[in-house]
């Protein structure tokens, strides 16, 4: 991949790379998570699948949603972790935790629009059945701007444990 280049300065392709495969990610994710749902629904009521294949659908709906579920957790873990250890291993100038503490305004402002498009989405009557499958992604957007908060939190401690030190 000639996009990822692994070098101490920030590259800007590498975020629009990056950003632009979790923003497909997300586009894709609701219409295939609603396929799955259809599927589940129609096998249920097909009189030519027999009770066990009716229940091997369901399990294999349930073992896709759980898939999704905790999918979305390590990503959200790792980018957690790959950007701490960003912080800590590029080297800037200290004037640039300014810039990183208005960025973070600009975040927490953003976390809260974001949290509003999320939740019509959820609430929407076409797609609210199909979050009821998915507890941790119900509750990281339920408690979007706490965690955000934190992540930024330990983010300044680290980069300011890096000058002190």
């Amino acid at each position: 991949m000639k996009y990822l280049k692994f070098n101490k300065k920030g590259n800007l392709q590498d975020i629009l790379f990056v950003s632009i495969i979790m923003v497909f990610f997300i586009l894709c994710l609701v219409p295939t998570m609603m396929l799955v749902q259809k599927i589940v629904s129609v096998s249920q009521t097909d009189t030519a699948l027999t009770t066990q294949d009716k229940t091997d659908i369901t399990n294999m709906g349930t073992k896709f949603y759980s898939s999704l579920d905790m999918g979305f957790l390590v990503m959200l873990i790792v980018g957690f972790f790959a950007i701490l250890i960003s912080a800590y291993l590029i080297d800037i100038s200290p004037i640039f935790a300014i810039v990183g503490f208005l960025f973070s305004i600009l975040i927490l402002v953003g976390c809260v629009t974001l949290f509003s498009v999320v939740q019509k989405i959820m609430s929407n009557s076409a797609t609210s059945g199909v979050f009821i499958n998915f507890p941790i992604i119900s509750f990281v957007t339920g408690h979007l701007f706490l965690i955000i908060v934190c992540f930024l939190v330990i983010l300044f401690i680290v980069m300011y444990g890096k000058y002190r030190g």
